[in-house]
């Protein structure tokens, strides 16, 4: 046990061996996280059992220089490569709190989230969801024109993953039958238990049918690896055809 998820086992100065260590515990975690959403069973690892720094947004190539005050810096001019884990990692995040409130089986007392009101939590999580928007870097902004393959391969992934989580998030508000819903009327009152339902559907099948156009493109341009290809496309089309049901 080289104790990976605990900060205090690396240096002050970044070395390859530490970011190496440091990236294999991160990539776990993510594993462990969307492994765990797609089986629809309990993380493994949870937030206050590791206090590992995310990784350096630094590309490979630029870890070593022969100037020792050049190593680990990314050039001001060049798009970085790992952006896009970092970003996967904050989603992964949501998806960890998400299995831990509104999918848990016995709620945990001694949390502050105990006493929450399920649509507080989500205010929450929308804010949250919002936040991770605004720190994605233009060049990963998707786009069905995206040039290199690399960073729209990495694009689909985390807007892929996004989508995902909207649904994870809100499917919780849906009831059993959207025919039972509808009956209920046209026009909930405002707060109503409803109106919080007919929110989140809308924003379920927004979100499943951004996924779909993520995948279509995707196919036009040439499947490649794309991690949650399977449950992306099983998952939206279950949305979609819930809603037209």
């Amino acid at each position: 046990d080289v104790g990976a998820h605990r900060r205090k086992v690396y240096g002050d100065r970044p070395s390859v061996e530490e970011e190496l260590w440091k990236r294999a515990w991160w990539y776990l975690v993510a594993f462990d996280r969307i492994g765990s959403v797609m089986l629809g069973r309990p993380c493994a690892t949870r937030e206050e059992d590791f206090d590992a720094d995310l990784p350096l947004e630094v590309d490979d190539e630029y870890w070593e220089n022969e100037d020792p005050t050049l190593a680990f810096q990314q050039p001001p001019d060049k798009p970085c490569r790992v952006s896009a884990f970092k970003l996967l990692l904050r989603l992964t995040d949501i998806i960890a709190f998400t299995l831990r409130t509104f999918y848990a089986l016995n709620k945990d007392p001694t949390t502050v989230l105990h006493n929450q009101q399920p649509v507080e939590i989500l205010k929450d999580m929308n804010a949250a969801m919002l936040q991770w928007t605004q720190l994605v870097p233009e060049y990963l902004k998707w786009s069905p024109e995206m040039e290199d393959l690399a960073f729209a391969n990495q694009s689909t992934t985390i807007y892929l993953t996004y989508s995902l989580i909207q649904i994870l998030v809100h499917r919780s508000f849906l009831p059993p039958s959207l025919a039972r819903l509808r009956a209920l009327g046209d026009a909930p009152s405002a707060g109503s238990t409803s109106a919080h339902t007919m929110t989140s559907l809308a924003i379920a099948v927004n979100a499943a049918k951004a996924g779909a156009r993520f995948l279509h493109v995707l196919r036009v341009r040439g499947l490649s690896n794309i991690p949650i290809l399977l449950t992306a496309s099983e998952l939206c089309a279950a949305v979609l055809c819930l809603d037209v049901w």
